[in-house]
């Protein structure tokens, strides 16, 4: 089995999982998803057969689900049937570009993404008011990570400026193989948080990790073996495909037309809390009989009851502004509220307990975190 055999296999079962995966684009069509219903089902069905004795799994093709390593065990046969049956094809070095270029494009659009993400601090948003009241010890692991990325803008942008830089570097044949042996480290690294810190896109950072290592083995094959040698010579200048420089601009300007897409469509976002309402209060009655210390109201639409004892329980809400009513979404409860100057007032049934509460706004710029300070010394 040669070196290049191996090579048009790996690729080959990169390409089919960028297919299978359903990723959600903006304006492209995403092959993954309108095949979803049906690969879901099928790799239900090879779970359920395979593993009849785990009850636990779901069979889900997404996240780090276990459907999603199903479905890559069950592809890794699949291409190597096609690879032999269609030997003439699959060899082609023409056809290797041409995946090769794919897969570079895809690449490229998903660095690109998840920059733009952190530089408009979409993925990491400021760490919400209930979690600056968490007990560090209380936190899962991914939580702890989106909290500490989130309390520094200055972090999110500059990386994510760097995958944004590096994903256009990829699409320029001068700084493309400098770029995507950059794009491998960074995928890498990556990689590795979300493996210590339990962020649930292991499998699918390992994967464009697998794409940026396979894209640029040979410069790495290169760069050590010069470095054996004792000398460091690496030709970073240029790497070509065989592809029609009209297919590249098509290809090319779909992708800027979905990555930019989402950017300009976005107006004025809808509030899930009204602007009158506060992120978080305190109680302060002296006679507290609801025993709920603290109120948080998340910004996606949720609140947040802190007890005496630091447990935090959430119901998914929506507001009546006019009647001035908390909906929760279970429609078990109903709670009326006031606002008066800095006091929250909140009447109503929570479940099956009666809650007369009163508290005060909680001046979270007086925390630590949230402090905009910076200083280039230790005092």
């Amino acid at each position: 089995m040669s070196g290049e055999w191996m090579k048009d296999y790996l690729a080959n079962f990169l390409l089919l999982l960028m297919l299978f995966i359903p990723f959600q684009f903006s304006i492209l069509p995403s092959f993954g998803i309108f095949i979803l219903p049906f690969s879901e089902l099928i790799i239900a069905e090879f779970g359920t057969f395979l593993f009849p004795n785990c009850t636990y799994c779901l069979w889900l093709i997404g996240s780090d689900n276990a459907g999603i390593y199903l479905l890559a065990i069950l592809l890794l046969p699949l291409v190597l049937l096609v690879q032999v049956l269609f030997k003439r094809c699959t060899s082609s070095p023409r056809l290797f570009d041409v995946i090769r270029y794919l897969l570079l494009l895809y690449l490229s659009m998903q660095l690109m993404r998840y920059g733009l993400d952190k530089v408009f601090l979409n993925q990491f948003g400021f760490p919400e008011a209930n979690l600056l009241y968490t007990p560090i010890g209380n936190m899962e692991k991914d939580i702890l990570f989106w909290t500490c990325m989130g309390s520094s803008p200055l972090l999110s942008i500059v990386t994510g400026a760097t995958e944004v830089l590096v994903g256009l570097a990829l699409l320029f044949k001068q700084t493309r193989i400098f770029a995507l042996m950059t794009a491998t480290l960074i995928l890498f690294h990556i990689f590795l948080l979300n493996i210590s810190f339990q962020i649930d896109v292991r499998f699918y950072s390992f994967f464009l990790f697998s794409i940026g290592f396979l894209l640029s083995l040979e410069q790495w094959k290169t760069l050590i073996k010069s470095i054996q040698q004792g000398k460091l010579e690496l030709d970073l200048s240029t790497d070509c495909f065989c592809i029609s420089k009209w297919a590249k601009a098509l290809l090319v300007t779909l992708i800027f037309l979905d990555l930019s897409f989402p950017h300009l469509a976005n107006g004025e976002k809808a509030l899930a809390i009204p602007a009158e309402i506060s992120s978080a209060y305190q109680c302060n009655e002296s006679d507290n009989q609801s025993g709920v210390q603290r109120i948080f109201f998340h910004s996606q639409g949720y609140i947040i009851f802190e007890s005496e004892h630091a447990l935090m329980t959430s119901e998914k809400i929506y507001f009546d502004p006019v009647k001035n009513l908390i909906l929760f979404e279970d429609e078990t409860s109903k709670l009326s509220y006031q606002i008066k100057g800095d006091t929250l007032s909140i009447h109503g049934i929570n479940g099956e307990v009666q809650l007369d509460w009163q508290g005060i706004v909680i001046d979270l710029e007086s925390l630590s975190l949230v402090k905009d300070k910076f200083s280039l010394t230790s005092n």
